[in-house]
C-alpha cells in the first residue's frame, strides 16, 4: 500500500522529511517480530533508555524456552511456533496481571523475550509467567509425559530417546539498589 505521497511542485527539503519519515517507519516495522507481532530489540533499547533516563525504577526480564529445538525436532516447527505464541501470551498476561505502571514486552530472538516491569512486581510476574508455562505445556504433552518430564523424539542418528520436557528459563535484574 502507500504510506506516503507528494504532489508537484514540492520542496527538496520537504521531500527529504517524507523519505526519512518513511524510512523511519520502515525500521520500525521490521523490528516487529512476525510470529508474535511483538517489538524486538531496536525498540527494546529505545523503551530500556527511557526508563534508564526518566530514572524510573525497574526490573527487566529476560526469558528462554530451553528445549524448544526438540519440539521442532519431534513435532515439526509448527508447534514450536504454537509453544512460542502460547509463551508470549503467558507472559502478556502475567505482565498485564501485576498491574504495573511500566508493562513491555518485546520477542528478541527465536525463543527469547525480553520484558520489563515496576521492580515491585517482580516476584508475583515471574510466579505468574511458570505457572503459566506449565499450563500451556499441558497442550503439548501427554499426561505420562507430564509425569515423567520426558517425550520421545528422534534423534540426528535415527534412534528414538528420552529427552526433558521444555523449560522456561528466567533472570531478572532491578535498578532498585
Amino acid at each position: 500500500g502507500v504510506n506516503d505521497y507528494i504532489t508537484k511542485p514540492f520542496q527538496s527539503t520537504d521531500l527529504l522529511t517524507r523519505v526519512k519519515s518513511v524510512l523511519l517507519r520502515a525500521g520500525r516495522n521490521e523490528d516487529i517480530h512476525n510470529l508474535t507481532k511483538l517489538p524486538g530489540r531496536n525498540i527494546l533499547h529505545e523503551r530500556l533508555n527511557s526508563l534508564i533516563e526518566e530514572k524510573e525504577l525497574f526490573c527487566a526480564f529476560c526469558t528462554d524456552i530451553k528445549g524448544i529445538s526438540l519440539i521442532n525436532r519431534a513435532y515439526g516447527y509448527e508447534q514450536g511456533d504454537r509453544l512460542i505464541a502460547m509463551t508470549a501470551d503467558v507472559i502478556a498476561h502475567a505482565i498485564e496481571k501485576t498491574r504495573s505502571s511500566i508493562q513491555f514486552l518485546a520477542h528478541t530472538d527465536a525463543d527469547n523475550f525480553f520484558f520489563v516491569t515496576d521492580a515491585h512486581v517482580r516476584d508475583a510476574c515471574a510466579d505468574t509467567i511458570i505457572k503459566g508455562f506449565d499450563e500451556v505445556l499441558k497442550n503439548f504433552f501427554k499426561d505420562n509425559e507430564l509425569e515423567s518430564g520426558c517425550f520421545q523424539v528422534t534423534n540426528r542418528k535415527k534412534e528414538t530417546v528420552s529427552v526433558p520436557l521444555p523449560v522456561l528459563s528466567i533472570g531478572a535484574t532491578t535498578n532498585e539498589y
